[in-house]
């Protein structure tokens, strides 16, 4: 066959198509019906365009897929068994709400040690800062005036051993033997004093643990009696060495009695030199000691009370904190995707339990071909078509990601969609990019009719009368659709009421001309 023929074969077999088409729907009971009802139905007002070639769009649909633009997985932070999950995939939950609690007995039990080492730390701190009582006071100060009168009493020794004895010093020397032995019987009845107190303070301890085993008075009572237990015994021991130290004078004025008798040896200025040093040293410490009662608590015990009275708080904070972490709880306003635990399995750290989206805001991710995604910018506005909410979306581009796919030849872009009614992660859009624009024909949607397979728009002749035209159509761009064929530039087309008119009916036109 000739290039012509077959030419003119090809062309024949649409047009032959189409008179087939044609033929059937007037055949058809809607096509004699609306045959036979032209010029006998009533005149009807409707919307009639007349069509101009305008420059319209060009545009090219790129497929993409809808996604939350906060996906989020919710994994624990400690270990434990799941005691209970509280959602379910789908549910719509608010932020803060309680999604998942795991077992947090163990986390309990520490927050409940840390509790009582906190109150360890702060009896200790509050010892610090009252420093010794009254009582320890008066003692220090004793033990000043004991260690300077055995350090003057040494001294004098010493003198007494170097220059021989006189009768005035043989009768200070014996007068010193009884005031020894006063001595000593003064600290004897002071350490009965210490010894009595001791007893009673060991008393009211043992009553006082008493009480708090059957949880009668707090645990502060019970450690204020304990620290008032052992300053009693310190107190015993201070008056034991009282004693021993009188005892020592009584033997020291015995022996400086005697060395006025005997007259002084090498050897005994010697040992007289030493009992100098000795209760020179004794009183300086005795002397310290008093300093440090009288200035109370010092600087370095202070500052390591209050370290450990930081640390407790610390450690009770931390405590709390990690108990805490049994209750999960969402982040943000959102939607359940996924749940991969039930109440019983062990979660761990890093292993999501749940995942969600906001469903606040989503976006569209395409995969654009390079010669297309060169005149996108970010920032830039295009259209969305999301074919299962039927529905146009305005978009805002807000990432190109750079790098092209050598495979596919494309770039991933992003666009964020407003919040529309049915939107969710998975649905299926199209990212409308426009490429230039060309003079071209264009009709409303509304003006469109499907009829039994067939495409067309209601003309309106010069005589008002609508006759159904078949057309071929393009994109629909916004709420216009392209034709391609069928119509021409100045007919006037019916854009309204189209389901309820009749083909050759009389219209009247509603509104104006385009």
């Amino acid at each position: 066959m000739r290039p012509v023929q077959k030419k003119m074969l090809i062309i024949g077999i649409p047009v032959f198509v189409l008179l087939a088409a044609i033929t059937m729907f007037m055949l058809s009971p809607r096509g004699k019906a609306e045959s036979a009802s032209q010029g006998t139905t009533g005149e009807m007002v409707v919307g009639i365009a007349t069509l101009h070639h305008q420059a319209t769009a060009v545009t090219e649909d790129v497929p993409g897929t809808i996604v939350a633009i906060q996906q989020v997985s919710i994994a624990p932070k400690v270990m434990s068994r799941i005691d209970a999950v509280y959602v379910h995939e789908g549910d719509h939950v608010a932020k803060g709400q309680l999604l998942a609690r795991l077992e947090g007995k163990d986390l309990a039990v520490n927050v409940l040690a840390a509790v009582a080492a906190l109150g360890e730390a702060r009896a200790q701190l509050a010892k610090a800062r009252q420093g010794p009582r009254p009582e320890q006071i008066a003692q220090a100060d004793e033990a000043v005036q004991r260690a300077k009168a055995a350090y003057e009493q040494a001294a004098a020794q010493l003198d007494l051993v170097k220059t021989g004895a006189r009768s005035q010093q043989k009768l200070q020397a014996e007068q010193g033997v009884l005031v020894a032995q006063q001595q000593v019987a003064q600290a004897e009845a002071g350490l009965a004093t210490a010894q009595a107190n001791l007893s009673s303070a060991q008393a009211d301890y043992e009553r006082m643990n008493t009480l708090f085993t059957e949880d009668i008075i707090p645990k502060q009572r019970l450690e204020h009696s304990a620290t008032q237990l052992e300053a009693d015994r310190q107190a015993v021991h201070q008056a034991e060495a009282a004693v021993n130290q009188a005892r020592a004078g009584v033997e020291i004025a015995k022996a400086q009695a005697s060395q006025l008798d005997e007259g002084a040896r090498t050897q005994e200025i010697i040992e007289a030199e030493k009992q100098v040093e000795q209760a020179h040293a004794a009183f300086q410490q005795a002397q310290q000691d008093a300093i440090m009662a009288h200035q109370g608590g010092r600087r370095e015990d202070l500052a390591l009370a209050s370290a450990g009275m930081a640390q407790a708080q610390a450690g009770l904070a931390g405590a709390q904190t990690m108990a805490g972490y049994t209750a999960i709880y969402a982040p943000c306003s959102g939607v359940i995707t996924a749940r991969k635990a039930d109440p019983g399995s062990m979660a761990m750290p890093q292993q999501p339990l749940l995942t969600m989206d906001d469903d606040s805001l989503y976006q569209i991710v395409s995969q654009v071909p390079e010669h297309l995604a060169t005149q996108l910018t970010r920032g830039a506005r295009v259209m969305v078509q999301v074919d299962a909410l039927q529905s146009s979306l305005p978009a805002t581009i807000v990432e190109i990601v750079p790098g092209t796919d050598p495979a596919s030849r494309t770039l991933t872009v992003k666009a964020n969609l407003p919040h529309a009614a049915g939107m969710q992660s998975g649905l299926f859009g199209r990212l409308t990019i426009t490429t230039g624009s060309e003079s071209a024909l264009s009709v409303p949607a509304g003006a469109v009719l499907d009829r039994h397979g067939l495409t067309g728009v209601y003309v309106v002749d010069e005589a008002g009368i609508a006759r159904f035209t078949l057309v071929t159509l393009g994109k629909q761009v916004a709420d216009r659709v392209l034709v391609l064929s069928g119509l021409e530039d100045g007919q006037r087309v019916v854009t309204s009421q189209v389901d309820h008119l009749n083909a050759g009916q009389r219209v009247r036109a509603e509104g104006g001309a385009l």
